[in-house]
């Protein structure tokens, strides 16, 4: 870069007023979540960091190798932020010098100042996505091939070429921009083919050394030549298949978006990028034959679209800057955005051609027509902007008068036209939507929320699911025909901490890590009590189990939490202090949410395994329902049994399932008095009512009580949804869903930001009728000694200390007694694999949540003691 006095001043003026932007603009922007791909690449980064290496070919790696660097020197995101808004000066300093060489100091300086101050290169420093180091090297690719353009070294030229190697390991499509280049080398007019030849060898090998080693790691893991990464027809799958526009190429909604991607979750390498390419050609046949139309409009309005991702930010509530802050961010990156493409594609028709602006309109001619066929979004237009920046200063500043051709003229004003017409409407209409974010609108009044979990209720206890002749369920019955009937949900883990801990935080228990006495939610874990919070509600909370102490996480976001004492029933004592509290909201025109958790159904503690009034035992024999046997009484006689090495008689183990049967029979009579009461009071109608339970109990079906395994008697739980009436209409949903998806289903439903770290899925596109893609679901017993892995027919059992599995075809087998494992070794090893994938995703998003908050223990020695009773802490 020159070293003449004026032009240091000049350039210092320039990266002076580029810091101070990005400074200010980061006093805004702390405090932003981690949002969609940030947490991808932080998890990644992570490994990196921790020296595990880059563990997958999913995308190109060396934003994450950046990333871990930064966090391995300084480990924090405010390092790597920092970082990041030194590598944008650089970018600053490189389109400056550029500007000064080719059009003279005060383009220079309009050009810096364009590339300093627009606020979308601004935001994108503090943005954890690789657009973020993308933008950069784009600038030093302009400043490399420029020095070539000018002196011909090839020095200049192999460093251009290494600089594209990085770009196309940030951004893989940059790799196939090689050979445009290659082109633009061979057709120097003032060179022979001889020096072309050298010039494009150069070049060459500089992309190859830098990308080869990685082509070559891909080969070792996989046995393939995966050339950067694996997803290169995911884009154009997933742009293909796009929410909420149904004159593009089909509709689709978040979660069926989602869907699609994990019905692949399964598959890796090759097969899965063919897979893609599959998918993606079936599309483009299906919407022929305006397929190309339509994608020009769509990918066009996508790319260019000023709705930026700053807006996106505070749409879902990222990032909450102050008000008026939230408008400036907004509306600067808006405008700024627009006027910065308008006045470059305006520049690039009418400022004097040269060799080196007929590549860099290539390269944006091919970014853009990338972008179109595959995933369009305003974010992938970052790389573009340094190189518009660059005209931007020749256009409002030329050196001398100059004369315009009419066809310049005609092609600048279409140019502009086409840019604000086609993104224009899509830009509006999201602006106005999110007109009540910035303004704080509360918008339309949300639904209030009961939530009530069963503390061991099977599913097949309740009548509406097919229960034996046992079981009395009228109520929780006529509750299911108001609902959405989930046919196939299962819990997470037979015990209560983790699995309602699953239900509050949306993640498995092996990623929320609360599973003994002395663990505590990390606090970097949000909640549903915690967002329905912040987005206005009333939080209730009444619970019955020590299990559910509100130390272990459960109380974060409720106004009130009560914690029941040990009694010999709960359901009617909860039912008066729930009513009681709605009856006190007088003023309170908040929406409330009501938690409920009924302990009735769980073994008992003192005489009998499972309690009941007398009256819900009458069909069962007087001398037969003793079990008290001096100490060992109640739970503790189902312990003993456990332990025994005698064989228990089948009609024994019937008494205690009869037993079980008359206390949820009971259970059923008292939660139809609290639908009763609810409906008297105008609030049953209006309401989400939702009923579900935390795992089931098992009577020797696999050789033991209680529910300390992990098999469909106590992991098949049910799951009623009383969607607010008038919204969703009752229906029975047979596809496997979890527990865990009862948070992010809420959030959807009153359209709550999104939160990333939740490993459920929206079930609002099952209520509705849609339909869902293939699910495996993986729980496990409390112990980790044995997981299961459940797909829509087969149930696979891993002992992890053993490492032997079993297969139960549970379409032949519901009692799953009889091992096919031999005869079905391939969908043996795809479960397994499918549980080895998921174990290490739990492990990593575990590490990027952070350490297991653990101290002494939550319980106090009576309620140790009574949990001791019921069959918990050996």
């Amino acid at each position: 870069m020159t070293s003449e006095p004026g032009a240091r001043l000049r350039l210092a003026i320039v990266l002076g007023a580029a810091l101070v932007v990005r400074v200010l603009a980061a006093v805004q922007f702390d405090g932003a979540k981690l949002a969609g791909d940030e947490t991808y690449y932080v998890t990644l980064a992570d490994a990196v960091a921790s020296g595990d290496g880059h563990p997958s070919a999913w995308r190109p790696p060396l934003y994450t190798f950046f990333l871990g660097v930064v966090i391995w020197v300084w480990p924090t995101l405010t390092a790597v932020r920092g970082v990041q808004i030194a590598l944008s000066l650089v970018a600053v300093a490189a389109i400056h010098d550029v500007a000064q060489r080719r059009y003279g100091p005060r383009a220079a300086v309009v050009s810096g100042l364009a590339c300093a101050l627009c606020p979308t290169l601004v935001h994108y420093t503090h943005f954890l996505w690789s657009e973020a180091l993308a933008a950069p090297l784009c600038a030093g690719f302009i400043w490399w091939i420029d020095r070539f353009d000018r002196g011909g070294r090839l020095r200049d030229l192999f460093a251009a070429g290494a600089v594209l190697g990085a770009m196309a390991l940030t951004k893989q499509i940059w790799v196939y921009f090689g050979l445009i280049v290659c082109v633009w080398l061979l057709f120097r007019p003032e060179r022979g083919l001889r020096p072309a030849g050298a010039a494009i060898a150069t070049f060459f090998l500089a992309v190859i050394v830098v990308v080869l080693p990685w082509t070559a790691r891909n080969f070792a893991l996989s046995g393939n030549v995966v050339l950067i990464s694996m997803n290169q027809w995911f884009p154009v799958a997933m742009g293909n298949y796009y929410p909420d526009d149904d004159w593009y190429l089909g509709s689709a909604t978040h979660e069926e978006r989602e869907a699609l991607k994990s019905e692949f979750s399964s598959m890796n390498g090759p097969e899965l990028n063919e897979r893609w390419r599959a998918i993606s050609l079936e599309m483009i046949q299906e919407h022929q034959p305006w397929w190309i139309l339509q994608k020009i409009v769509r990918g066009t309005s996508g790319l260019y679209n000023v709705r930026s991702q700053t807006l996106r930010f505070i749409e879902e509530g990222w990032l909450v800057p102050s008000r008026i802050g939230a408008w400036l961010l907004v509306v600067t990156d808006v405008i700024g955005s627009l006027a910065m493409l308008a006045g470059g594609a305006f520049a690039f028709w009418v400022v004097p051609g040269d060799r080196l602006k007929w590549l860099l309109i290539l390269a944006v001619l091919y970014l853009t027509g990338v972008h179109v066929v595959a995933n369009a979004t305003p974010r992938f237009v970052v790389p573009i902007l340094p190189i518009v920046a660059l005209y931007i200063g020749p256009l409002l500043v030329p050196r001398e008068h100059r004369s315009v051709a009419g066809w310049q003229r005609v092609g600048a004003v279409a140019t502009l036209v086409w840019l604000v017409a086609v993104p224009l409407p899509r830009s509006a209409a999201a602006l106005r939507g999110v007109g009540p974010v910035l303004s704080g609108d509360p918008g339309p009044p949300r639904p209030d929320i009961v939530l009530i979990s069963l503390d061991t209720l099977r599913r097949d206890a309740i009548g509406a699911y097919g229960a034996n002749a046992a079981a009395s369920t009228p109520e929780l019955d006529a509750f299911a025909d108001r609902a959405v009937r989930f046919d196939r949900a299962y819990a997470p883990v037979p015990f209560t901490l983790s699995s309602h801990m699953t239900l509050f935080s949306g993640l498995r228990p092996d990623v929320h890590g609360v599973e003994k006495k002395s663990d505590r939610l990390r606090e970097e874990v949000e909640t549903l009590p915690v967002l329905l919070q912040r987005a206005g509600y009333a939080t209730r909370g009444i619970v019955t189990n020590a299990w559910m102490n509100a130390e272990y996480g459960f109380g974060r976001g409720f106004e009130v939490y009560e914690e029941l004492p040990k009694a010999d029933s709960f359901v009617d004592r909860a039912r008066g202090q729930a009513l009681a509290w709605i009856d006190e909201r007088g003023d309170d025109d908040r929406p409330l949410f009501l938690f409920i958790h009924l302990l009735d159904a769980h073994s008992d503690w003192e005489e009998l395994p499972y309690d009941s009034p007398p009256a819900y035992r009458r069909h069962i024999p007087a001398e037969n329902a003793h079990f008290c046997n001096g100490a060992t009484c109640a739970t503790r006689f189902l312990i003993a049994a456990d332990k025994s090495d005698q064989e228990i008689p089948e009609v024994f183990a019937e008494l205690v399932a009869d037993l079980y049967h008359a206390g949820v029979s009971y259970l059923d009579h008292e939660l139809g008095a609290l639908f009763d009461a609810l409906d008297e009071r105008g609030m049953l109608g209006p309401t989400l009512v939702i009923v579900t339970s935390d795992h089931g109990e098992e009577f020797q079906e696999h050789g033991r009580f209680l529910h300390d395994q992990p098999h469909e008697e106590t992991l098949a739980v049910p799951l009623l949804v009383k969607f607010p009436d008038g919204s969703i209409d009752p229906r029975v949903v047979s596809e496997l869903v979890s527990t865990a998806d009862l948070l992010p289903t809420i959030v959807d439903l009153l359209e709550l930001p999104r939160v990333d770290a939740v490993q459920g899925r929206s079930l609002l596109p099952l209520a509705r009728g849609g339909d869902g893609a293939p699910r495996v679901i993986v729980s496990r017993d409390p112990a980790r000694r044995i997981y299961s892995v459940r797909d829509d027919r087969f149930r696979l059992y891993v002992e992890s200390a053993e490492e032997r599995a079993q297969l139960f075809d549970l379409e032949r087998d519901p009692a799953a007694q009889v091992d096919v494992s031999a005869e079905r070794p391939a969908r043996v090893r795809a479960l397994a694999a499918h549980l080895t994938r998921v174990l290490g995703e739990d492990a990593i998003l575990s590490d990027t949540l952070g350490a297991e908050s653990a101290g002494a223990a939550v319980l106090d020695p009576e309620e140790e003691e009574w949990l001791r009773s019921i069959g918990y802490l050996e």
